[in-house]
Formats: C-alpha cells, structure tokens, sequence
C-alpha cells in the first residue's frame, strides 16, 4: 500500500504573524490559540432558507426531526424569490404575468402556521422577508405595506415573535428593475436604483418601527465581485450607492453568497447538457478536481471582500449562501460541503457577519440540507454508481451544516486560529487558487472549549495537542471521498475517538475537538486591522 505524505502541525501558544508554505510532506508549522481577537457569537447567528413549495412542510415528523437535528436557531420565511411574491392569505404566490421570467414560480399552501409549527417545536427564530413586488394586489388591504404590516401583526397574535425582518429578497437582480422590464405591464413592481428602493424601504421602516418597535430591519444590499466592477453593472451601482446613504434608520444589510463550481469557463462552455456534465465531471475526476473546486470557494470570497462596500457600523445578515451548481455534477458530493465550509469560514472572520443563512432546508435538488424526491433528475451523465436517494436523509451540505451547528450550540465566543507557516493548497498548481490546507476556531462558553477544524486538503494532517493549554480528550472526525455524492450515512466516514497528544486529521475532513472538562483559558488578543474593506489579523 502507498503511504500518504503527512503534514505534522507543532502547536505553540505565541504572538507572531502566520506564513503560508507549500504543502509538501513533512511541512512543519505552528498554531496560534488565537489568530485575531475572541468576539461573541451573536444570538441565533446559524440559520437557513425554507422554500414555499411543499405542502405540511413542519407538520410531518420527518421534516421536524431534520430541523432538530440540524440545530438551527433561525429560520428564514417564506425563502427567497418566492418570499417576492408571497400572499400571505392564502400562501401561494402572486406571480407577475408572462413574459417575466418569475411567472412561473410555485407554491403550495405554505401558510404563517406552518411556520409556528417550526418554532413550537424546536424553537427557532423566524426572519421574515416581505414582498414589496406583488403584495399591493393581496386583497382587502389599501396598499402593500398595509398587507405585510398585517402578515406581522397576525404572526404575532398566533405566537410568533417579529424580531427580524427583511425588506425584499434580491431587488438589485435586473429582473426588478423598471428600465430592463415594463414592471407594470406584467402587474408587479420593482425599483429603478437603490436611491428609489431606499426612499420606499425607510418609509415602510418608520412604520414597521411604530407597530414593532423590537424588531430588527435589514436592507437589501448585493455583493459585488471584480467583474461587476469591470462591467459597472446593476449591482455594482446598487451596492456603491447604498451603502453612501445614511443608513442609520435601518438594524442590518442584507447579502447573498454564491457562485458555480469554477471547473469550466462559463464564457467558453458549449454542447449539450450531457456533454457539459461529462466535461465537468472529468475535470472533477483529475488529481486536482476537489482542490479546484475548493479554491474556487476561497478565491470568490476574497473577490467579494475587495470590491463589496460596506457601510461602517451597520450590521450583516447573510441571507443566503452555497455553491450555485444547478445542473452541474459537483453538486452533493462531499467536495460540496468542503466548498460550502470555505465560504462559511471566511464569514466568520468577517466581524459585522450577524446572521449566516444556508440556502437551503428543503426544495433545492443542488443545495439543500435533506433529500426530498427524484433528486437528480438533471444529472445526464453516469457516476457510476445509483443516485437514488431515500427521503429525509442528508445530503453532504446537510451534514456538513449538523456538524458546524452543533460544534457553536451553547458556544458563546470565536477566535479563528492561526498557523505559523499555514500549509497551502495550490502553490505549484496553476489550476488551483491558493487556499489554505488547515482552518480553525476555537469555541468557548464559561464552562467548555471546542476547537473546529476542516482539513482542505488531499493529505493528512497531524495536530499535535501536546503543548495545548487545556484537556482536550474527545473528537468527533467526518469525512469521505471528495467526489462522492453523499446520498446516506454509509458514504460517509464518522469516528469518534479519544485524543492522545496527537490528532491525525484525514485528508478532506471535519473534526470536533472538545474539553469535557470545564477549564479556564484566557484567549490570545491579537490585533486587527481594518484595511480598505479587508479585515486582516496579525
């Protein structure tokens, strides 16, 4: 049998900047407890989407079952494009007419009920994201903010709390926009700038304010990616206006996260869809496929972070986030969670990140957490292997998703780890943007520790604990083949074990490292700076 290469990880506690090297064999490096300064873990900080296209969606046992094992604290309703266009009466949809490209989204009967149910029974916070679009034409109601004011107030009266809310899902999109569409030829609304979408939201603000004075309102904002810049498109204009106005009425921004597996040139892609998938899933298969997947996670985040304004002082919610692979084969592998892990980490680091949303729980064959039915009905290529899926299991973003959740649940403060000569994939890949091998945080309430790591590598990597302040006895390590659609447990390899001085972390892994023991732990406070729109630690 071959022997892997395996990177050994010395740990130390001390004050000196991080270095990347080459990950190579017996590359030798050192961790901080702490590469930037301990914050703390804001209320109900972990979340996702729900999709107003299944029927009972909280009142059958599996659904709820899955929402309790996924431990999120927050739950955003009704979704996203569908939230747009959502009558709250009936909870179906109030789509415009043809020839917009959204007059034909569904939805079956999801009604603010359903939704109770959720809470009630695993005590999850809602978002609420109102339909500034269509909601003038729900019935019995003098104007579209008397109808959403009115969906809040009946929320509340039947026991759920208005404690967030969102003003609109995606108004930069240009499909809302009155100058690429004659809105209201197919009886809908929409904004011609964020200047016109911001003199509506502040007035629907005041008056959400005067009936819900607790709760919390975010606008919509965008991200922005060099090649906005470049095109100086909608979104680029609609984030750099935005965030120029005094947006001190308002609690939060709203953005969203994604972008596709990175494995063809979206300008340069042709054939048909089954020739596409097969050049994808070659590319996949080569030695490099999984870390240029990976790297392409890593490398669009800090695309985002260069060119995203940001309004000093206001808070962040990320609405929604994952990899954006419709029809592609990445989609529910393992090298999907890894990828959705990247984005997530580099979320983390961002200090204004309040709410982080995964899109999403149900209804979306390329990201959701769990399977529903007829999964793959896109895929025209054959793995080699069955792609039948049982209903109610998790997909590799569902379990990626139950690991993080429950490493932060009772977790009060996160400080992102640092490496002294931090190992790096890519370097003499051209193919492959350079990303980090090893990422870390360290996990702390009062009474327990728990570090989080995620090996994004193709070697393994040994931690030793041995100069580690703290008792850190019981791991918890998840991984599996990178090219593997995770469609049950037994695709996937979980261990728990108990920690001697060392932890040997397989290539392309989650771990959970715990203390059971209560212990006391002063965390590094390392500085950091704020540079351009860049947060650095050193």
């Amino acid at each position: 049998m071959m022997s892997k290469p395996v990177t050994f990880l010395m740990v130390l506690a001390c004050w000196v900047g991080g270095t990347a090297v080459p990950l190579m064999g017996q590359t030798v490096v050192t961790p901080l407890w702490s590469g930037g300064t301990s914050r703390p873990i804001p209320p109900d900080l972990l979340g996702i989407n729900t999709r107003a296209k299944v029927t009972d969606l909280w009142e059958n046992p599996t659904d709820q079952a899955n929402l309790k094992r996924l431990a999120f604290e927050h739950l955003r309703f009704p979704g996203g494009t569908v939230a747009n266009y959502y009558d709250w009466t009936t909870g179906d949809m109030l789509t415009p007419d043809e020839p917009h490209p959204h007059h034909g989204t569904k939805a079956e009967n999801y009604r603010i009920e359903q939704l109770l149910e959720a809470h009630q029974a695993t005590g999850v916070e809602p978002i609420f994201a109102l339909n500034l679009v269509t909601s003038h034409r729900i019935g019995g109601y003098p104007s579209a903010l008397e109808s959403q004011l009115a969906m809040l107030g009946y929320a509340q009266q039947i026991g759920l709390p208005v404690n967030r809310v969102e003003l609109g899902n995606e108004l930069y999109a240009a499909v809302y926009d009155q100058q690429s569409f004659a809105l209201e030829e197919v009886n809908m609304r929409g904004f011609l700038d964020a200047d016109d979408y911001y003199a509506t939201a502040s007035h629907w603000a005041t008056q959400i304010k005067m009936e819900f004075p607790t709760a919390k309102i975010a606008l919509v904002d965008t991200v922005v990616r060099s090649i906005d810049v470049t095109n100086l498109n909608r979104k680029y204009f609609w984030n750099r206006d935005l965030n120029a106005i005094d947006l001190s009425a308002f609690d939060a921004i709203t953005q969203h996260y994604y972008t596709g597996a990175g494995l063809l040139d979206p300008q340069d892609v042709s054939g048909s869809l089954a020739e596409i998938q097969q050049q994808q899933w070659d590319l996949f298969l080569a030695p490099n496929g999984p870390d240029r997947v990976i790297g392409t996670a890593f490398s669009f985040m800090d695309d985002v972070v260069q060119n995203t304004e940001q309004a000093d002082g206001i808070p962040l919610w990320i609405t929604e986030f994952n990899l954006m692979d419709k029809v592609g084969p990445v989609a529910r592998t393992w090298t999907h969670a890894l990828f959705a892990a990247a984005m997530l980490y580099k979320m983390f680091d961002n200090p204004s990140a309040e709410l982080v949303s995964s899109h999403s729980f149900n209804g979306h064959k390329y990201g959701a957490a769990f399977y529903e039915t007829d999964e793959f009905p896109y895929m025209q290529i054959d793995p080699g292997y069955s792609l039948a899926t049982t209903p109610g299991d998790l997909s590799a973003n569902g379990h990626f998703l139950a690991v993080v959740n429950g490493a932060f649940s009772s977790m009060t403060q996160l400080a992102p780890l640092n490496f002294e000569q931090r190992p790096v994939v890519g370097a003499f890949d051209d193919d492959v943007a350079d990303h980090p091998a090893l990422v870390g945080y360290l996990l702390q309430n009062n009474r327990n520790q728990r570090m989080l790591l995620t090996n994004f590598s193709a070697q393994e990597l040994v931690l030793n604990l041995a100069t580690m302040a703290g008792v850190w006895q019981q791991a918890m390590i998840l991984t599996a083949d990178p090219r593997q659609h995770i469609l049950e447990e037994d695709d996937l390899a979980r261990t728990q074990l108990t920690v001697g001085s060392q932890l040997t972390l397989p290539a392309y892994s989650l771990a959970v490292v715990t203390v059971p023991e209560p212990t006391t732990l002063s965390l590094l406070v390392i500085s950091t700076l704020l540079v351009g729109r860049r947060w650095l630690f050193f």
